[in-house]
């Protein structure tokens, strides 16, 4: 743009996806940046005279010599690289003629902070006035920086990439004019989220219980009620279909629904040799098929959101719980479902809340499940918890409070026990990775104990995988053995990623 602004004529190297881009910027100049083609165009197209100016971003074996190639006697060579670039040394004897210039803006920020600071300032009016147009750019919220610098590093981004240091909120606005549906909205949690609802603004709320309100909960809908919230209560079991149409029939059309929130659970714990089949059953219904009958019956309605409470026994499992680990689980791949249909969906996989909840009789004296290294969330904390993940964007995230070395320690974790496979756990005082099961045998061990016919396929099904998670490929076994690393989109950074894992592999 800059050079644009002087009347330069702009040569560009760029992946081809992005000479569209380029050219709309008016660069009527393309080349490819992955292949030294681009030295003798250059110059067939200046007749032979080359370029002025050079900025160099691209070290390969031969880059900065055919780039070198095409600037003109006495031209300026700018570098803009900070890995293998050539030296001052180096460029003079190479071209004695050049001016080189080595741009670091870290250091020119700390040497120079004011004389930036002017260029930063002048650059901002230029942007003011229309002079200049910025770079396209794309903004990810600091918990997505994994992704976005392997978007980066797979150069298949266009632009800038921002980080944002606070994560991204989508606007989820509690509309005083929508009703909010509320499964298993008369336990403690559920009301819970009525209180937060109303206190946000809501003033519509359908709340459905398998039996009629205790009297404690009558007490809370008639706070709730002096608020200005109209509350409806429906009894009826959510597994049955034509019961949650009549449930959705009772919405008022002048207050149309604008957030589920499906909260319902049953416990009935047993060892597993007593988890029988008709065990299993009560407690899958009200969340499987009470969520799918929800889903079915409201996909064609414009919802802001439609949340899962699920639980933590589906990430880091619970002793006695297989009937109700396998009930979430089901519930968090159905959230993962829902997204790639483009609908709404969350879902919360919540550790034992203190004082309200299904497990809160569970929770000891002191609050905490000392035992497994677990606690117990204030409701005060689980309420924060889910106005904050409501308006992420995300599809499922685990709120637990744990304290991860009294946890591994009472809970056989192995050397091979290993952390970031799963969503965020957020405890009390951070945001962590949750835990990913141990491998069975590590990958040496493997190949040790195979035939020798077998250790070549095993072999060659490590390296696919490690070439896919560097790549960002989603199915190893697809990968063409017989095409070259560089071929498929392998740079130097990642090359030297691809080193790391297969040394720790």
């Amino acid at each position: 743009r800059i050079a644009q602004a002087v009347g330069a004529e702009v040569f560009a190297t760029a992946s081809p996806s992005k000479w569209p881009l380029l050219r709309a910027m008016g660069v009527r100049h393309c080349y490819h940046s992955r292949t030294l083609d681009f030295g003798a165009q250059i110059l067939e197209e200046t007749g032979g005279r080359g370029v002025d100016v050079v900025v160099n971003a691209l070290t390969g074996e031969g880059f900065i010599a055919m780039s070198l190639r095409t600037l003109a006697p006495g031209g300026r060579f700018i570098e803009i690289a900070k890995r293998a670039i050539w030296s001052p040394a180096e460029m003079a004897a190479a071209r004695g003629d050049v001016a080189y210039q080595i741009l670091d803006v870290r250091q020119e920020t700390e040497e120079r902070p004011e004389q930036v600071g002017q260029q930063l300032r002048m650059l901002l009016e230029r942007f003011r006035t229309g002079e200049l147009q910025p770079n396209p750019h794309t903004v990810s919220p600091i918990t997505e920086a994994v992704a976005a610098f392997r978007t980066m590093q797979q150069g298949q981004h266009v632009g800038k990439i921002v980080l944002t240091a606070v994560p991204e909120r989508r606007g989820v606005t509690i509309r005083p004019d929508a009703t909010y549906l509320i499964t298993g909205g008369l336990g403690g949690l559920g009301l819970a989220v009525a209180r937060w609802l109303v206190e946000q603004g809501a003033r519509h709320l359908l709340l459905v219980g398998r039996r009629g309100p205790s009297v404690a909960a009558q007490e809370a809908l008639e706070a709730l009620a002096v608020q200005g919230a109209t509350i409806t209560v429906m009894q009826g079991d959510v597994s049955d279909r034509a019961r949650v149409q009549q449930i959705l029939d009772a919405v008022d059309p002048a207050a149309p629904l604008a957030g589920i929130l499906h909260s319902v659970g049953v416990l009935d714990d047993g060892a597993i040799p007593q988890q029988t089949w008709e065990r299993f059953v009560p407690v899958l219904a009200p969340k499987v098929q009470g969520a799918w009958n929800l889903h079915t019956l409201t996909e064609g309605m414009a919802l802001d959101w439609f949340v899962l409470f699920s639980s933590a026994a589906s990430l880091l499992g619970s002793r006695g719980q297989a009937n109700h680990a396998a009930a979430n689980a089901w519930l968090d791949a159905f959230a993962a479902y829902r997204r790639a249909q483009g609908l709404p969906a969350l879902s919360i996989n919540w550790g034992a809340w203190a004082e309200i909840g299904a497990a809160a009789a569970l929770v000891d004296a002191a609050g905490a499940f000392t035992e497994r290294g677990m606690g117990a969330i204030r409701p005060s904390e689980g309420m924060a918890a889910f106005a904050h993940l409501l308006g992420q964007g995300g599809t499922q995230v685990g709120v637990v409070p744990v304290d991860w070395e009294h946890f591994l320690e009472r809970n056989g974790a192995t050397d091979g026990f290993t952390v970031g496979m799963c969503p965020l756990v957020v405890s009390r005082t951070s945001v962590v990775p949750a835990i990913a099961a141990p491998a069975l045998l590590d990958t040496r061990r493997q190949i040790e104990l195979a035939g020798s016919a077998e250790r070549p396929g095993l072999l060659l099904g490590v390296l696919r995988r490690a070439v896919a998670r560097v790549l960002g490929l989603t199915h190893p076994e697809r990968i063409d053995t017989t095409q070259g690393l560089l071929t498929m989109g392998l740079d130097s950074l990642m090359a030297v990623e691809l080193r790391n894992q297969l040394a720790q592999t």
